[in-house]
């Protein structure tokens, strides 16, 4: 089974005025300097390096994997004076094997540049770009045979719940590395067994499902995946899994488990550092959404898809395009970070495509100070957004209100 240690202390960061500097992680270079509300903070390359001992392992029969879960916002890793690897994308996790290049003692380099550039997503945001390595490092021991670790820096796992009326079909698709048997368990949240499934591509069946429905009864099952060999597990990836159903109705609004929901759009890049959650609720609805740092790392993702995320691990379950605005199913990323609530998957921008007026990533609101809005006041605003939001004024938010830009 796999192992995981942290590679969290005896850092020595050195930043630009060249003197290095002993930090724990996580860690950024902009800590006050990207706050100041200005654009003028320092971008560019900073250099972290520290030493760890070899992990006890088994050459014969193991794997060892470095794991960062967050470099903003490009990484250059070097294990004993050797390039391991380079990454583009400062909210993703991306991990490297290291088995041939360890040795006893070792020294490991990152240099990390959060300078403005042409290739790196996003390329422009209302938020500051701080660098440094921000989330969790690692080190894992896995069997040579295991669920994939090489994939886009994801689980592995990917769920797909199909829901029925009284029922539910649930697609489990796994990657392996090396060769085994795939088994699949499904517990309620009492730890029962509720169904089971074989294969890496395995197909679960649920009767009468407890369904996810937000912050009144966020329910989520666990799905265990496991990679046999000899009928002993060497391997296994655990993930939270909320079942529902969603689906937009342009003139009626958004239908959550087939029933009418009330959302508030959110700019989720605005949303401040004092747990990155907001709370939004009036006339019995709510919603909980998360700002995106805390990140979950979507790959190609659309609106109808569903991610599996490995409980331990920001890395994601794959994602696939989605098909149109009909959602089959959440999948929710079990392992909250710092600071963080449990988790709301946010609806992907593309439920606004065909809106007059509307920009990409909600960013036809703005949270700021307090501000109420009668119906009336809200449709001149937004105009034929006003369709699809449908809220009912006055509402409250907790820890930060509702601003209309104009």
């Amino acid at each position: 089974m796999r192992s995981i240690a942290k590679l969290m202390k005896d850092w020595q960061f050195t930043g630009p005025n060249g003197v290095p500097t002993a930090v724990e992680l996580p860690h950024t270079w902009n800590a006050r300097d990207g706050q100041d509300g200005g654009n003028d903070y320092w971008r560019g390359c900073c250099t972290y390096c520290t030493r760890f001992a070899a992990p006890v392992y088994d050459p014969a029969q193991q794997q060892v994997w470095l794991q960062f879960e967050g470099v903003n916002a490009s990484a250059a890793v070097l294990l004993n004076g050797q390039q391991l690897c380079t990454h583009d994308g400062g909210y993703s996790t991306f991990r490297a094997e290291v088995t041939g290049l360890l040795q006893a003692e070792n020294q490991l380099t990152v240099r990390v540049d959060n300078s403005v550039n042409d290739r790196v997503y996003p390329q422009k945001a209302d938020f500051t770009f701080y660098g440094g390595i921000y989330r969790d490092v690692s080190l894992l021991v896995v069997n040579k045979n295991h669920i994939a670790l090489g994939h886009f820096g994801d689980t592995g796992v990917k769920i797909t719940p199909t829901l029925k009326e009284g029922s539910a079909d649930i697609r489990v698709e796994t990657l392996v590395e090396g060769s085994g048997t795939v088994t699949v368990e499904l517990l309620d949240a009492e730890g029962r067994t509720v169904a089971k499934g074989e294969g890496e591509n395995a197909f679960l069946h649920l009767d009468a499902p407890h369904l996810w429905n937000g912050v009144k009864d966020p329910y989520l099952y666990t799905c265990i995946v496991r990679l046999m060999q000899d009928g002993k597990p060497v391997d296994e990836v655990t993930t939270r899994v909320g079942l529902r159903s969603f689906s937009v109705d342009a003139k009626k609004g958004f239908f959550l488990n087939d029933l009418l929901a009330d959302l508030l759009f959110v700019h989720l890049l605005d949303l401040q550092a004092e747990g990155d959650v907001l709370v939004h609720g009036h006339g019995g609805e709510q919603s909980v959404a998360l700002e995106h740092h805390a990140d979950v790392a979507l790959f190609d993702g659309g609106v109808g898809d569903v991610l599996a995320a490995d409980a331990d691990s920001t890395g994601t379950g794959r994602n696939e395009a989605g098909d149109g605005t009909q959602g089959r199913g959440l999948a929710t990323a079990g392992g909250s970070k710092e600071g963080e609530e449990l988790t709301f998957v946010d609806v992907n921008v593309d439920v606004l495509q065909g809106f007059e007026g509307a920009k990409s990533h909600f960013d036809m609101f703005k949270f700021d100070h307090a501000l109420y809005l009668d119906d009336e006041q809200l449709r001149k605003k937004v105009g034929s957004l006003y369709g699809i939001c449908k809220p009912t004024f006055p509402h409250y938010c907790k820890r930060t209100n509702l601003r209309m830009p104009g």
